[in-house]
């Protein structure tokens, strides 16, 4: 409906809604984009903190270069801001680490297809791609869970408060398999969340970008979400690539890489700490190949006096 958009990204609310829409979505890293609670509402949780970034979405990549640099600026309420620049000089071309099914859990192929035209893309622009994922991958994902749950289930109605009913159904589904949290537990999963931080930092480093999906499954219908547990907790398992990254706070790109079924085929570009401009570099590269699949049909111009 629009040329660009804001959101934020808890749990991949920029990036899952892009796969489904075929457009473009930047999730900034952790202490990229101040945020602030708005008049009224309560400071944000331990998860809240550490996990939720105000990100963009658009239809070109260009576009999200742009407000990025807008949205990127000091603000002296959140000080959790890094002061780290928004694009380093240019240099070698990072090594692309593809996996089409993060962990090993079961991926649909035509969303394999569309990583591996994605990364297809990428070769032709000179990146080097080889197939590999960081370790401890289905444990950050698993992380990001009991953190979420715990924190959803004991931290009152103040943070339900805003949602929709369906977004209510779907965390008591998803919450509610989860064990009632203890306070051990809970510290735990933050020890844990740093070990897995410190893995993916070491595999990243400098110069490398993860390329996989969004989810490893094909967009869902209306209410499948919501049906039974079941189905609530298959959504999750299908997005634990997105929600590593939010665990870890680690900047990624989703963008389209094709149609297939007539459903957007969507992927991610995960990337180190702090280097946003990698993965935006590399999902313009893969743009430029594919192609954008959400153009606007501007309506025939007014003729004069008409």
């Amino acid at each position: 409906m629009t040329p660009l958009g804001l959101g934020n990204d808890f749990g991949g609310s920029l990036r899952y809604p892009s796969q489904c829409c075929g457009t473009a979505a930047l999730k900034p890293g952790y202490g990229r984009i101040a945020s602030a609670p708005r008049e009224g509402m309560p400071e944000p949780t331990p998860t809240g903190e550490l996990f939720t970034v105000a990100g963009p979405m658009a239809r070109h990549v260009a576009d999200l270069r742009l407000a990025f640099a807008v949205l990127a600026t000091p603000d002296p309420r959140d000080p959790r801001l890094a002061p780290a620049p928004i694009e380093e000089p240019a240099g070698v071309l990072p090594v692309i680490a593809l996996t089409t099914d993060p962990g090993g859990l079961g991926v649909d192929e035509r969303v394999a297809e569309g990583v591996r035209r994605a990364a297809a893309a990428l070769a032709d622009a000179g990146y080097r791609v080889e197939e590999d994922e960081p370790p401890l991958l289905r444990e950050a994902a698993e992380v990001w869970g009991r953190l979420a749950d715990a924190e959803l289930r004991s931290a009152g109605q103040a943070l339900l408060e805003p949602l929709s009913g369906e977004a209510l159904r779907f965390i008591e589904l998803t919450t509610g398999a989860a064990p009632e949290p203890t306070l051990n537990g809970y510290l735990e999963a933050h020890m844990e969340r740093f070990r897995c931080a410190r893995a993916w930092s070491q595999w990243l480093g400098e110069g490398r970008l993860l390329l996989g999906p969004v989810s490893t499954a094909q967009p869902f219908e209306a209410g499948h979400d919501v049906a039974g547990r079941e189905e609530a907790l298959g959504v999750r398992r299908s997005m634990r690539l997105t929600l590593a990254a939010n665990l870890l706070g680690l900047p990624s790109v989703a963008l389209p890489a094709g149609v297939d079924g007539g459903l957007p085929q969507g992927v991610q570009l995960i990337g180190p700490r702090y280097r946003e401009d990698l993965g935006l570099a590399a999902a313009e590269a893969v743009e430029d190949r594919l192609g954008v699949i959400t153009p606007i049909e501007p309506r025939e111009a007014a003729r004069p006096g008409g």
